[in-house]
């Protein structure tokens, strides 16, 4: 029994415990520790709530799609800052789609046109199941995004990562010439300054606000002052996340301000 707790993670046992508290749900988290079937219902209820917090926004997700990937945008709302916000009408684009938490969100409850890119094949049919769910209005693309050089990449988990066991063909932003853009959100697991570079022209000629997640301090050094040297200035620092594969996760929001700015 004492191996079992030990294995336990309890960070997350912790948070999953305040969390279900603050649903409204009565947890004990001595339970949580000593009894298997009771702590396989309390993940499976934390796990959930997602889904329903989103289905209370009038958003709505296929039975395959994972909660757990919903609670960035649906429990944490990471993205959830006035200046950045779509209006309707507004042009989306979300590069590293997902199953579609920021890509439904961005479309049902906003009101905004939406132009999507998931790099893995299962991940993107499940996107589309969400999309037509929803009636969203969503162009969703199953293509990889960087400079135009071709990468070597491995799958880890639902997400496409830095890795060598699979090479993958790229194209960029630019290649898919779009007339207009409002926001450009990028998650691509460290692949954020190869998806910059793609985007330049696309990025000189719309001006969109950027909402990036760097994955490295290093690349978030690099990515502030590539977009600087467009014009750009660092608004907002959002969530910062601790993760086993980088030494920095962060959430970063930039504005255009222009060469000329005295914000630059």
């Amino acid at each position: 029994m004492l191996d079992k707790i030990f294995k336990l993670d309890m960070r997350r046992v912790w948070k999953e415990h305040k969390e279900l508290i603050s649903y409204g749900y009565k947890h004990s988290l001595i339970k949580d520790f000593f009894n298997n079937d009771y702590r396989k219902d309390s993940y499976k209820k934390w796990a959930e709530e997602p889904k329903i917090r989103a289905k209370k926004e009038d958003c709505d997700f296929s039975d395959n799609t994972p909660g757990n990937s919903l609670r960035e945008i649906f429990i944490e709302k990471i993205y959830d800052f006035p200046d950045f916000i779509p209006k309707k009408g507004d042009v989306v684009i979300d590069v590293g789609g997902s199953y579609g938490d920021t890509v439904i969100w961005y479309a049902k409850k906003f009101g905004a046109k939406v132009i999507a890119f998931e790099p893995l094949k299962d991940v993107y049919e499940i996107l589309l199941k969400n999309i037509e769910l929803n009636k969203a209005d969503v162009i969703a693309y199953n293509i990889v995004l960087g400079n135009g050089k071709n990468i070597n990449g491995k799958r880890q988990g639902n997400m496409l990562a830095i890795g060598n066991e699979e090479k993958f063909e790229i194209k960029t932003l630019d290649s898919f010439s779009i007339q207009k853009a409002d926001i450009l959100k990028i998650d691509v697991e460290g692949f954020e300054y190869e998806v910059l570079e793609g985007a330049e022209e696309t990025n000189i000629k719309n001006k969109p606000k950027i909402i990036l997640e760097a994955h490295t301090y290093k690349l978030k050094e690099k990515c502030i002052n590539y977009l600087n040297s467009l014009g750009y200035k660092l608004i907002i620092e959002g969530r910062v996340t601790k993760s086993d594969k980088f030494d920095h996760v962060e959430n970063l929001f930039f504005s255009f301000y222009g060469s000329n700015s005295l914000f630059l």
